[in-house]
């Protein structure tokens, strides 16, 4: 990176060899701290952090999924992670669920990357039983995010109920006390895929 002049790639790399040798804690200038896992509030919406089953090398870097919700609507944004720690179920509670997006990076089971990611069968199983649970109705919505292209067929075609996340995706999600609400839901596929 050095002898390339690619001056971002080298301070990356400064970086983690200081913070490896000398412990502590990078931050850019627009970080706005919270004590790990702790709820915040944002528009109207309470945010908070559950665990998720992730790996990551960086010291202090805690993975999480975002339970979002509002006295209208409830949302699991559970992506970058496999299955769902014991305690975000807990987390999550009896409440229904107007939206959830999985992370669904494998279709077929089997890949190694399901230690750290969804494959097909485990989000149908988690589906299934939140169901049984009653906090997944017939209709919340659920989508697929975070698909690897090349760990699904093409072209993408999720079974029922889910729906494949598409980039600009925006969603109609009925919510309590009646009438819907038009949310964007975030996607990692390229355009035409």
């Amino acid at each position: 990176a050095y002898e390339a002049k690619k001056w971002a790639f080298v301070s990356d790399y400064v970086r983690v060899a200081v913070l490896s040798q000398y412990g502590g804690v990078y931050l850019d200038t627009d970080v706005e701290l919270f004590a790990p896992l702790e709820p915040f509030r944002t528009q109207g919406w309470l945010v908070t952090p559950l665990p998720a089953n992730h790996r990551t090398d960086l010291p202090g870097e805690t993975p999480v999924h975002f339970l979002v919700r509002s006295p209208r609507a409830s949302i699991l944004y559970a992506l970058d992670g496999a299955w769902m720690t014991a305690a975000a179920r807990r987390a999550i509670g009896s409440r229904p669920l107007d939206l959830v997006v999985w992370d669904a990076t494998v279709e077929r089971p089997g890949d190694w990357r399901i230690f750290e990611h969804n494959d097909l069968g485990m989000v149908r199983a988690m589906s299934a039983r939140l169901a049984a649970d009653g906090v997944v109705r017939r209709d919340t919505v659920q989508v697929l995010d975070h698909i690897a292209r090349t760990l699904w067929r093409t072209p993408v075609r999720a079974p029922r109920p889910f729906r494949v996340a598409r980039d600009g995706m925006r969603l109609t999600v009925p919510v309590r006390a009646g009438g819907s609400t038009d949310l964007p839901v975030p996607g990692c596929h390229p355009a035409g895929f």
